[in-house]
């Protein structure tokens, strides 16, 4: 794996694999990062605020070059790992059934399930 290092690949990590450790020698490894990742995963942020995000909802903190982003989705939390993407709101492709709006969802969830 190393003659990939060092080429400005993407990575897209679950959250079996994914933690902020890997992020950070990644990004050393000029390799950037998008995944799931527990919110439990040592050296995650134990101070990231505990705010009550309704649907639909995101939060995001910076942790070294790497995002932590929040997205409240329909009962849980996601938490994500993004060095790839800016944590920027964006169509999903898919409408809310009772409004018929575009339903938002970050860049990076959107790219990830892909």
């Amino acid at each position: 794996m190393n003659d990939l290092f060092q080429k400005g690949y993407n990575l897209y990590l679950n959250c079996f694999f994914n933690s902020p450790s890997v992020a950070e020698y990644m990004h050393s490894e000029k390799t950037n990062i998008c995944g799931t990742v527990v919110k439990t995963r040592k050296r995650m942020l134990k101070d990231f605020p505990e705010r009550k995000l309704k649907r639909g909802e995101m939060d995001v903190m910076q942790l070294g070059n790497v995002n932590v982003i929040v997205f409240k989705e329909k009962k849980k939390d996601l938490f994500m790992l993004a060095s790839i993407h800016e944590p920027e709101m964006a169509k999903s492709g898919r409408k809310d059934k009772v409004t018929g709006e575009d339903i938002l969802k970050p860049r990076c969830i959107i790219d990830y399930k892909k």
